[in-house]
């Protein structure tokens, strides 16, 4: 089954075009037809599912960072990209697991997250974009248990963005 959608405008014409492939898995292409050439503007879905996931990640954080610290750092987005990414992969292959146990799941990944990004931003390249030495049980300054907690409470939602993603724009079509 093919479904056609069309927009059109003075400069160019988008075509979207809905497959549904032997897997009963739905694809995407999108077509910009303009005066001189049609340009492929997504190719396939899948192709498209996990750079979405991780550009959401990445504004989504850097949002909070802004509203929380009233800066950011351009590492802060793609960590916050990164970590969105992971908690998407982790509510696709245990999308049985009850909430508190991914919650603390996906506060352990993040807190790994952050000590990775922080040992190469800041112990290696010095940017000094954070600092926990100031904070009790610290790891380097990279990580504390403070932060951890906060993590374990705001993969909560993280969850609940990865299942919206998932179910609104990357639904899979079941088999019949």
């Amino acid at each position: 089954m093919t479904k056609i959608n069309t927009l059109v405008t003075s400069y160019y014409t988008i075509y979207e075009i809905r497959t549904k492939n032997k897997n009963s898995r739905s694809d995407l292409i999108i077509f910009c037809l303009t005066r001189y050439k049609i340009i492929p503007v997504i190719v396939l879905k899948k192709f498209a599912e996990r750079p979405y996931v991780f550009l959401c990640g990445s504004a989504v954080y850097g949002a909070l960072e802004i509203v929380y610290r009233g800066h950011t750092h351009w590492s802060m987005a793609l960590t916050g990209g990164t970590v969105l990414l992971l908690i998407y992969f982790i509510n696709q292959r245990l999308p049985k697991l009850n909430i508190a146990l991914k919650s603390l799941l996906g506060g352990g990944m993040i807190t790994a997250v952050e000590f990775a990004v922080g040992c190469v931003v800041n112990m290696i390249f010095k940017l000094n974009v954070w600092d926990y030495s100031s904070r009790a049980y610290n790891i380097l300054g990279q990580i504390c248990p403070r932060f951890s907690l906060y993590w374990i409470g705001l993969s909560v939602p993280a969850f609940l963005l990865s299942s919206f993603l998932k179910q609104k724009f990357f639904k899979q079509n079941k088999r019949k």
